[in-house]
């Protein structure tokens, strides 16, 4: 199982370099197997077929991306006064795991029309990137909040789009990022405050028709 779980992993990264090298994922069965350096029926064998090995790319490299999320917050610096400096080494973080991947990974993940398990693995990091600004920001995870920054998440990926580069080697880029981070959260707070008014509003109505009642 060792072995097998090896060579998967060995045809994964030849097909990405592959991917890098070209500058697309449009490869045909025979193309792909030539170059993973394979023959087609390992493919079979191995993945079940190439839209199967191209779904279990996507999930690892999404996974990478959540794990490195993940590492940039342990690597973060604690303190009253660092939440926004946290935050922008999450974003980065998230940023830099697109670099250097060409049309490859951008293709893959801003897919318009992905396969199920591409869109589980995208909207899972989309989620992992929300909850980290969250958590680092102390924002709280309610529905608001979580909604705003998952809608920030997307806003990334379109950066990614786009070709831009980690916040961390661009000020522009940096201070983009950050001002869609603080509208997010206000919009989040906004929200919030609105909802409260709302129950209030409502218990307050529920109270007059009950003493109306007596």
């Amino acid at each position: 199982m060792r072995l097998d779980r090896e060579r998967r992993e060995r045809i994964l990264d030849a097909v990405l370099e592959a991917s890098r090298r070209r500058g697309s994922i449009d490869f045909s069965a025979s193309e792909l197997a030539l170059a993973a350096g394979i023959s087609r029926n390992l493919i079979h064998r191995y993945f079940g077929g190439s839209q199967a090995l191209f779904d279990e790319l996507i999930e690892r490299e999404c996974g990478r991306v959540q794990r490195r999320i993940k590492a940039a917050l342990i690597e973060c610096p604690e303190g009253p006064d660092e939440p926004w400096e946290r935050a922008r080494r999450v974003i980065a973080a998230y940023l830099a795991s697109f670099d250097g991947h060409g049309v490859t990974l951008r293709k893959l993940v801003l897919e318009d029309d992905p396969s199920d398990p591409v869109a589980r693995a995208v909207r899972t990091t989309r989620v992992t990137v929300a909850r980290s600004l969250a958590e680092v920001l102390g924002a709280g995870t309610g529905r608001e909040v979580m909604e705003e920054l998952f809608g920030f998440s997307g806003f990334l990926l379109g950066l990614v789009r786009h070709d831009c580069v980690p916040p961390s080697g661009n000020d522009a880029v940096a201070a983009l990022c950050m001002a869609a981070c603080r509208d997010a959260l206000r919009r989040a707070r906004e929200r919030e405050a609105l909802s409260r008014l709302r129950a209030e509003r409502l218990a307050a109505s529920r109270g007059t028709v009950v003493s109306a009642g007596r």
